[in-house]
Formats: C-alpha cells, sequence, structure tokens
C-alpha cells in the first residue's frame, strides 16, 4: 500500500469517528504530512517511541502515535491506528468532560476544533511499523473538553475490534 493510500484510509477513518461525534470532516494538509512522515522516521530511526515537541513554525499541533509489530509481513492500515486511538473511548466519561490519562489519544480522533490533519507511517522492514497524525489546531486543551469531546449522536459507544495488536 502506498503512504497516499495509508493518508486516504486514516483520514477516512477519523472523519467517520467524528461523525459520529458531531465535528466536521478533517482536511488533509500536506505540511501536516511531512512533519508526520520526518517523525515517523525519527522513530524508527532511533527505536524510540515518543511524541515529537508538537511544533510547527511556532504553532501547536495535535499529535497521535502508534506502533505495530508482526513477524509476518503484514501492512499497517490507515484503520488499525484509528480504531486503536478510538478505542481509548472506553475509558472516557463524558459527563465528567475533562482530560483523563488513557483517554487523550480518543479525545484529539474527534476534537470538534480540529480542522487539519496530516499523516505518515514507517518501518523498519523487518515487522515493525510506526504510525503518526498531526492534528491542526491541537486538541486537549484544558477547559474545552466539554465543546470538543462531545458523545456519539446515538448514545452508543461502540469499541472497535483489536486486529493482531
Amino acid at each position: 500500500m502506498s503512504n497516499s493510500k495509508f493518508i486516504e484510509e486514516l483520514i477516512k477513518a477519523h472523519n467517520e469517528y467524528r461523525a459520529k461525534h458531531q465535528a466536521s470532516p478533517l482536511k488533509h494538509a500536506q505540511d501536516l504530512s511531512d512533519y508526520a512522515q520526518n517523525w515517523a522516521n525519527h522513530l524508527i530511526a532511533t527505536n524510540s517511541f515518543e511524541h515529537s515537541n508538537c511544533d510547527l513554525n511556532g504553532q501547536r499541533l495535535g499529535e497521535n502515535i502508534a506502533s505495530k509489530w508482526s513477524s509476518s509481513p503484514t501492512d499497517y492500515t490507515g484503520q488499525e491506528p484509528t480504531d486503536a486511538w478510538y478505542s481509548e473511548i472506553a475509558k472516557y466519561d463524558f459527563n465528567e468532560a475533562s482530560f483523563k490519562h488513557g483517554t487523550g489519544h480518543f479525545t484529539q480522533v474527534v476534537w470538534k476544533g480540529s480542522q487539519e490533519i496530516g499523516a505518515a507511517r514507517a518501518t523498519d522492514g523487518k515487522g515493525k511499523w510506526i504510525a503518526v497524525a498531526s492534528y491542526r489546531p491541537a486538541g486537549n486543551m484544558n477547559g474545552d473538553f466539554a465543546r470538543n469531546v462531545l458523545p456519539p449522536k446515538d448514545g452508543k459507544i461502540m469499541i472497535p475490534a483489536k486486529k493482531g495488536f
């Protein structure tokens, strides 16, 4: 799968989840994908797993990262990291509407105020994959959760099924 197909899949998955939470679709921004690609490449090259400084030309970005490892040669689709991030909905308390450890990936995916996204992935060629998504404006801002992380329109919380990681 090409990186452009990965990005398309990831954005489509995000926008499907965002629609459930009354958030407008994210639009692709190439500068955010370039930023995400540089960070994914860095994580692979340094065999590390941590967030970037989330700063692009002085502007604060939101960021989600994910990793996958498989002993069999498999691809990393855009749906996989998005499902993993979204699955944190299980721990989020919509009544409390604030940051809670273990929910920040989910809240960034559906953050109503974010308008643009860029994404990338990198592999070591031995089964390890890293995915990075960059968001503008950044989500997860204290005091803004009630306005930006809305419950599902239908009231049903669905957890995506885990697929091998």
